[in-house]
Order: C-alpha cells, then structure tokens, then sequence
C-alpha cells in the first residue's frame, strides 16, 4: 500500500507528470493537514451532525458549536476525501465509508482510535531522538490517568471488535475446555469471543493495576461480566496462575524485548493442563519488501515502546523453545499485517 497524489483534473495530472511539481509538499503538508481535518471532525462531532442529514457549513455550526466560517473551510477540505461530499445545493453530506466508521453510532466505529491519534502524535514528537538513541518512550507510562487509559483501552475495544471473532474461531481448544487465561486483555472481547464458542468456558483477564477499572467498566458495557473476571497483575512479574485450558498473548509482546517475550510465554506454557493451547495474536514484521501500513506500525511501536514489531518466526520460535509442539502460524485477509501462532503442551507442563 501506498499513499500518492491523485490528479482530479488534466491541469493537476500534467503538473504532476511534469518534473517540477513540488511532491514532497503534498506528501507531507497535505498529508499532516488532511490527518488532522479527520481528527477535529470526529473529535467535534462533525461526521455526527452530517450522519444526521446533509448541511452546510451553517448548519454544521449550529449542531456542533464551531465558528461558521471556520466549519466551512472544514467541510470542504473533508470533502476532498472519501468520507464527505458536498452535493450540488452546496450542503455536505457523510459517504457510506464515514457512516461506517467515524460516527459514534457506527457499528464498526472508530472513533476511539482517531482520539488515540492525539496521543500518538505527542509519542511521535520524539521521533527524532528516538531515531538518534533508539530507546522508545514507554506509552504505558506516559499515559495520564483514567482519562487517558480510557482513550486508549476504548481505541483497543474498537480494533479488537473487528479481530476477535476471526481470532476466536482459529484458536484451537482441547474438547472439555473451561479455562481460559487473557494476559493483557483489557476489553476482555477477545477472551469472551473464545468463550462464546465453547459453552461452559469463563476467561481470566490479566491487566495493569492502572488499567484495570476502566477495563471492567468496558466489560460491563458490552455485557461480558458472566464470561470473564479481572485479575489486576504485572505479566513480566506476577503469578500467572495454573491449570488453564487456554493461554492468549494478544497485542502485547510487541512492547517487549525478546528475552522478556520468551519468559512470559515459558511461564504461560506453565500455566497451561497437558494438551492446553498457547496463542499469539499480533503485529507481524513485513517482510523484505517495504510496507506503508507495516512497516508505520513497526516505527511506531518503537517508539512508543523502545520494543519493535517481530516477525512470524520470532513468535512461532518463542512458542518452541517455550516447548509447545504443534506450532502452527495462521493469516488472514481480512487482517493484514497480523498474525496468529499457537501451540500446544504435550504433556504435564514443568515448572
């Protein structure tokens, strides 16, 4: 996938094809003040009031609040995106892709995630010196409170609502399984989709202390309290527990070092029944060819973190010398630059 610019009319296709339009502005100034048109119109409610019924700028100012003037200029630099048009009485009007995504009633909403994007542009302001020294930021400890672990577990639920059931159906369970363990599930959908599919099975959700309030409070939203419980616990140094069917590492070994990553699972592989299932579910290293979408995650890991995106074979290595057998590395097209690995106990796990 690449981003490029697109020409609308025979003036701008031959200024593009001439040697002297200046792309590299509109890679980045027309890029920057796209992103933050979406961002202000999700934030503010925009894509809300259009979702209610064609406006114009006016009358986008009277249901949002914004300045008149200030929301027309707004509407028509979003009308140069898929997600507005303006229609030929001048009034603007959300695309179906919007309807889908950027309004609150959206059944595959977004609108978490876009707020997260204010977060992530204050982590990438320190691109330039994690480029110089390599050492991430630690998103988890810069966040600043309830408010702003909400911001962040709700971007989660959001991203998890579109992978979870994929996930839940691939993730191979012993027959008779009742136990699952969530390490940094937060949401908890992933685990309650898993549970969903075997009837009787209840999920064990490990968070941060921090994060785990709100957790249960997204939980209670989506009405999970009957599939999954919170155990509040630092994974790299806490107890895992014992006796589960199931173990799933979703999202998560992407904020360690590899060493940190093949202890977690040792100690996962640990707290699994004989013939229990071990399953990754994460970000995965693009390969040899470059990557628009892969290889921003894979930056933007390493700077919120100091960690880095790994690859298939990293996770399917762990699993191994965790001593899972059975290793078995699954994508999907509906999630791309995602990865499933699980694997299995043969016998007794020891300590």
């Amino acid at each position: 996938m690449r981003l490029r610019l697109k020409a609308s009319n025979l003036a701008e296709w031959l200024g593009l094809r001439s040697r002297r339009a200046p792309l590299p502005m509109g890679d980045v100034w027309l890029a920057i003040f796209q992103a933050r048109a979406l961002m202000a119109a999700t934030r503010l409610g925009v894509f809300d009031a259009l979702a209610a019924g064609a406006r114009t700028g006016a009358g986008v100012a009277g249901a949002t609040g914004l300045h008149a003037d200030m929301a027309e200029m707004l509407l028509r630099l979003l009308a140069c995106t898929p997600y507005v048009v303006r229609k030929s009485s001048g009034a603007f009007a959300t695309t179906r892709l919007c309807r889908r995504f950027l309004t609150r009633a959206s059944p595959l909403r977004l609108v978490s995630l876009m707020e997260l994007m204010y977060l992530n542009l204050e982590w990438f302001g320190e691109l330039e010196e994690v480029l110089r020294t390599g050492r991430g930021v630690d998103m988890h400890s810069r966040l600043r409170g309830e408010a702003e672990w909400r911001v962040y577990q709700e971007a989660m639920r959001e991203a998890a609502r579109l992978q979870a059931p994929l996930v839940a159906r691939h993730v191979p369970l012993q027959r008779g399984a009742t136990r699952l363990l969530d390490i940094g599930g937060s949401h908890g959908l992933f685990a309650a989709a898993i549970c969903r599919r075997r009837p009787g099975m209840r999920a064990d959700v490990l968070e941060l202390p921090s994060a785990v309030a709100v957790a249960q409070e997204i939980a209670r939203q989506e009405g999970l309290v009957e599939l999954v419980r919170y155990r509040a616990a630092d994974a790299l140094h806490d107890d895992l527990g014992s006796g589960y069917d199931a173990v799933l590492v979703s999202n998560l070994l992407h904020h360690f070092q590899p060493v940190e990553n093949l202890d977690l699972l040792s100690r996962a592989r640990a707290a699994l029944r004989p013939h229990g299932t071990l399953a990754v579910w994460d970000l995965e290293l693009p390969s040899r060819r470059p990557d628009l979408v892969g290889d921003c995650m894979a930056l933007l890991c390493r700077v919120t973190s100091g960690a880095k995106v790994y690859s298939a074979h990293d996770h399917a290595g762990w699993l191994r010398e965790a001593g899972c057998v059975d290793v078995r590395t699954r994508r999907f097209l509906a999630a791309p630059g995602q990865v499933l690995v699980t694997g299995r106990t043969a016998a007794a796990p020891g300590p």
